[in-house]
């Protein structure tokens, strides 16, 4: 009989696209790849004379950022999403939130009398159309 390792959780499982990379990897390795071909060709034809290793760690440089999108994943979300959650909630909310209260006055006992006996012909009714509801007592 065939045996075939199943991952521990089905929802974890990332399908591939080339090799061992994801979909969005290998769009980020083609980005990553244009982006130092870019390099190159602009340092060629503005006649810079880098050498192949200056070339090279300023491609790293510029195509990190690239690959960190395309690979880190915290708490298993894109980086993206993740770094547009904490800037809104670090920077864009507001650091004291203010606990607010509702003040009730004079006319709202008339009001909340009203409700709460609308409320128990409410709950009779429906206890008596579904009895096996349980009221609160």
């Amino acid at each position: 009989m065939i045996e075939i390792e199943i991952p521990e959780d089905i929802l974890r499982f990332k399908t591939t696209l080339v090799g061992p990379l994801t979909a969005r990897q290998t769009v980020c390795v083609v980005i990553c790849a244009l982006l130092n071909f870019g390099i190159h060709a602009f340092a060629d034809m503005c006649g810079y004379n880098m050498g192949m290793g200056m070339t090279i760690r300023l491609g790293v440089v510029i195509s990190m950022p690239v690959m960190a999108f395309g690979i880190i994943e915290p708490f298993g979300i894109p980086l993206e999403k993740y770094l547009t959650t904490m800037f809104l909630a670090y920077y864009l909310s507001p650091k004291d939130r203010l606990y607010e209260t509702r003040i009730t006055l004079s006319s709202d006992k008339k009001d909340s009398r009203k409700h709460r006996k609308h409320q128990k012909k409410y709950s009779a009714k429906t206890l008596k159309e579904h009895p096996e509801y349980i009221g609160y007592q």
